[in-house]
């Protein structure tokens, strides 16, 4: 019987240091874990060099700039009798000339379910270590270079309870303790997320369910009454899957209440879709409009875009934000050929915060192709503009490369890339002058894989 299952929310541990060495420590658990269970995972060690001709992305004066790297990537998914695990990890220790600071760069998903009671009762615990570029102070510190690049850590736990009433219908409830951690930011959060839910199942492949969402969320180090608030939900959802893909549907009100006042409900909804178009092509499409935090807002643009998103742009505040999304993506897998292309369109209004309001655009396109058994060929180009509402200010950049790879042998290949990056911010006003950068990036790697 397929049931609909609340995508589950994940969170931490920082400094940078601290963080890279949670990372690091989860890494090496998995890499024990493949090991034992190689078919399921892969796993490539690597090392290269990269220069830049404008490596802060300044608009005059830049500086050119050489970079070497060692990296690690864990992909896989392992089930036990007891338990499911997964990773999906691309993390690298990047060394600078000039005097720049080393640092850990990249993204790591992780994810383990221990189930003492089977189809009954679990405990999770997930972890979501990436990066972000701090935009409060939009659109001057949105360029992503070191000085503005930092860590963040989301770590979640808690259980899972499912209770069968009858044949068709059946009791959920979840909780997550979720623990939000930043690098240089003094938004450090801790929230407490209780969910509860009633299933009736129309048949072996759908269902339909109504529900109650009760989270409170608090910032560490503020006494103001906008340093805590609670996130209520009622909802009601269809869910569907079979072979060629699965639709979710839930509708609903959604209310935010700080300590010093009730709020107003609002209108909430989420959908996805997730359809085969045939043998080789996927389809997926994501919308919806909940409040959200800046935990939750990374957590779920890790999970469409993956572990090689980069950094994300977020303006921090301990104030909740209505957020509206749609995503769509169509993808092409084949024995020779890989395509991805992704639009995304999302808009942010805060509670107090007004100034923070935003809209933001892309589109991502990736294309690889074997040319032959040694060869292979790919191309990718991105491009993104964020405009802020209050101020009429807005940012524009975008992001076209291509690379080659060379397989010497099943397990060691060497990848060549070059990238072009353009920027422009733009802050209409008569005070403000327009800044833009240019940069040229190329790099030498080689990649040697453990397990395949």
């Amino acid at each position: 019987m397929n049931w609909y299952s609340k995508p589950k929310r994940s969170v931490g541990i920082p400094t940078s240091m601290e963080m890279s060495s949670c990372a690091v420590v989860f890494i090496f658990f998995s890499t024990i874990i493949s090991s034992c269970f190689a078919s399921d995972w892969t796993a490539q060690v690597g090392a290269g060099v990269s220069q830049s001709d404008n490596f802060s992305r300044v608009e005059a004066n830049p500086d050119s700039q050489t970079s070497t790297d060692a990296s690690i990537a864990i992909n896989g998914t392992q089930k036990g009798a007891r338990y499911d695990a997964s990773m999906a990890s691309n993390l690298a220790y990047v060394r600078r000339t000039g005097g720049t600071s080393s640092e850990v760069q990249g993204a790591l998903i992780g994810s383990l379910e221990y189930k003492p009671i089977t189809d009954r009762l679990s405990v999770s615990i997930n972890d979501t270590f990436g990066q972000y570029l701090d935009s409060t102070n939009q659109p001057v510190q949105v360029v992503d270079n070191p000085n503005n690049r930092h860590a963040y850590n989301i770590l979640s736990v808690g259980p899972d309870l499912q209770i069968p009433i009858s044949n068709r219908v059946k009791f959920s409830y979840n909780s997550r303790w979720i623990k939000s951690l930043y690098e240089h930011s003094p938004y450090d959060s801790d929230r407490l997320q209780m969910d509860a839910r009633m299933y009736y199942a129309l048949s072996s492949y759908s269902s339909i369910y109504v529900g109650l969402t009760n989270g409170k969320i608090e910032f560490d180090g503020y006494t103001d009454s906008q340093s805590s608030y609670r996130i209520t939900e009622t909802s009601a959802g269809f869910s569907t899957k079979s072979s060629k893909g699965e639709f979710n549907l839930s509708l609903g009100k959604t209310s935010l209440k700080h300590d010093h006042s009730n709020g107003d409900p609002s209108s909430l909804m989420r959908a996805s879709i997730a359809q085969n178009l045939n043998k080789t092509m996927r389809l997926l499409f994501n919308a919806g409009v909940t409040y959200e935090d800046p935990s939750s807002g990374f957590v779920l643009n890790q999970g469409l875009y993956g572990v090689n998103s980069g950094a994300l742009a977020q303006p921090f505040s301990n104030d909740a934000y209505k957020y509206h999304y749609a995503d769509v993506g169509l993808s092409l897998n084949s024995a020779k050929m890989t395509m991805l292309g992704t639009v995304n369109y999302n808009r942010t209004f805060y509670d107090s915060q007004t100034q923070l309001n935003s809209n933001h655009r892309s589109l991502r396109v990736y294309i690889a192709r074997q040319v032959s058994q040694k060869l292979g060929i790919s191309l990718n180009a991105e491009l993104g503009k964020r405009t802020f509402v209050v101020n009429d200010s807005d940012y524009t950049d975008w992001s076209a490369g291509w690379g080659l790879v060379w397989h010497f042998n099943a397990k060691l290949a060497a990848n060549f890339g070059y990238a072009h990056y353009e920027g422009l911010q733009n802050q209409n006003s008569v005070s403000s002058q327009p800044y833009s950068y240019k940069e040229n990036r190329a790099n030498l790697r080689l990649v040697y894989s453990i397990i395949r």
